[in-house]
């Protein structure tokens, strides 16, 4: 019985050795063009409703911020220029649909 001088390389399958896998997976990341994360604005009063909402939404990887009001909320626009607005029409200070005309 012949004995190895070297220990064989454990295969993860189709030939690539955990080395030549991981290395491969770099030059992917590293060609893929980078996407941007949606950014999303959460506009309601219920302080609960918000935190369901971010949990949700950022587990699904969108970049969520929140405003509690209307006032709050047209400052975040110019702040960080959200994709998507999701509002309450009934809002403290100022009516839902007025909010979105502004």
């Amino acid at each position: 019985m012949k004995r190895r001088s070297t220990p064989p390389t454990a295969s993860l399958g189709f030939g690539i050795t955990p080395k030549e896998k991981d290395s491969k997976r770099r030059r992917e990341e590293a060609a893929a063009p980078t996407v941007r994360k949606a950014k999303i604005l959460i506009v309601d009063h219920d302080p609960a409703l918000r935190r369901l909402l971010v949990a949700r939404l950022g587990a699904a990887k969108y970049a969520v911020n929140t405003a509690d009001g209307a006032h709050a909320a047209l400052d975040a626009c110019v702040r960080s220029r959200p994709n998507l607005v999701v509002t309450d029409l009934r809002l403290n200070d100022m009516d839902g649909l007025v909010f979105l005309k502004e």
